[in-house]
């Protein structure tokens, strides 16, 4: 498809998440797929989460009858494992009876109260911790040894990353994309929420804007005000899917822009297929299928001031063909209808040159391949 825009392209190489923050802090994470994971320059290895469960005094009791009516109180306070919470449980049965185990079932995604017969008296909600835990029915259980949750959880109610960059950045843009299978796993159920704050307080701050979810990731360019603040939080609330949340990478800081009058003309994009093809000696052909990375040839920049071009042969002795970086070649949707169409996390192809056409004024073109 030609590129023909009225010159909003913008780039996104100042990635402050990478830069050194004075803090993060994650409401869970796992060890072997960590933050440091969706900051790098390589989506092979996502980041994962381990299961953050908030219990507050509203979901706290369990309700249930093995003889006798019983009420186990589970310990107020943040679980940063399943595995963690279903031991919390356990120690709430046994402390007002005996004789249960209480565990996180890995393969089938599903706490399980196991033990001394018993009725979940699943038709009292007061403070109730069911649907917390996945236990969604409203009618009491049969009396039972082994009771598996009806629905998977995997967090509740809300998994967060908080970042503290001891100071004060002006932040443009956000990005949050899928890993290098290009599979974004957050659910189009999911509230996605970027805030900040002045102060350490996300009770109710200031920015809360909630994201809309594209098919390749998550995308805001802040243009509407000024966003000066010094913390800043990514709250994902995904409490129905039964899919791990991952982040294959994670970008938060500035970008530059061009003057309204520089046009981004001409071009050809599309999509270059990785698959390996092989064939057998009898003539049976094999497929491997990669994912596909997005290709946008001769992206023409015409008219670039000396202000301008020198920031793009700075960009390009600082990352060269080596380091990815986002672009936005049609940022103000002017000829496409979703964002994430032509913003991408690329890497440029190949050396930018400069044409000197008259006076202090410049053309350029580029190629530029998806980064993956």
């Amino acid at each position: 498809m030609p590129i023909n825009t009225s010159g909003q392209i913008r780039f996104m190489a100042e990635n402050l998440l990478q830069t050194g923050l004075t803090s993060i802090v994650k409401s869970s994470e796992d060890p072997s797929f960590p933050y440091t994971n969706a900051i790098g320059n390589f989506r092979s290895r996502p980041m994962k989460f381990t299961g953050r469960f908030e219990i507050t005094a509203l979901n706290n009791k369990l309700y249930f009858n093995d003889g006798a009516n019983r009420v186990a109180t589970v310990a107020v306070g943040e679980y940063t494992t399943r595995a963690l919470l279903a031991t919390a449980i356990q120690t709430a049965m046994n402390a007002v009876s005996s004789g249960y185990l209480v565990t996180w079932n890995s393969t089938a995604r599903k706490f399980v109260i196991n033990g001394t017969a018993r009725v979940l008296q699943l038709s009292n909600q007061t403070n109730a911790i069911w649907v917390t835990i996945g236990f969604v029915a409203i009618a009491d259980t049969a009396s039972l040894t082994a009771q598996s949750a009806d629905e998977t959880r995997l967090h509740w109610p809300y998994e967060f990353l908080k970042f503290d960059f001891g100071y004060y950045p002006d932040i443009g843009f956000f990005a949050l994309i899928a890993d290098s299978s290009k599979v974004l796993n957050i659910s189009p159920m999911a509230n996605v929420i970027i805030e900040a704050n002045t102060i350490d307080d996300f009770t109710s701050p200031p920015v809360s804007i909630a994201l809309t979810r594209a098919d390749r990731g998550f995308f805001k360019f802040f243009d509407d005000d000024d966003y000066t603040h010094r913390f800043w939080r990514l709250r994902i609330e995904d409490n129905f899917s039964p899919d791990e949340i991952e982040i294959g990478h994670l970008y938060l800081g500035e970008f530059t822009k061009f003057a309204d009058h520089y046009n981004a003309q001409g071009g050809i994009n599309g999509e270059d297929d990785r698959s390996d093809i092989s064939e057998s000696e009898s003539g049976q052909i094999y497929s491997f299928q990669k994912a596909s990375q997005r290709i946008y040839e001769s992206i023409s920049l015409q008219a670039l001031d000396v202000v301008d071009m020198d920031f793009l042969k700075n960009l390009f002795k600082r990352i060269g063909v080596r380091d990815p970086f986002f672009i936005s070649i049609d940022p103000k949707l002017e000829i496409t209808s979703a964002l994430d169409e032509t913003t991408f996390f690329c890497k440029i192809e190949e050396s930018i040159k400069f044409t000197h056409i008259t006076r202090n004024l410049y053309n350029t073109e580029f190629k530029i391949k998806e980064w993956l």
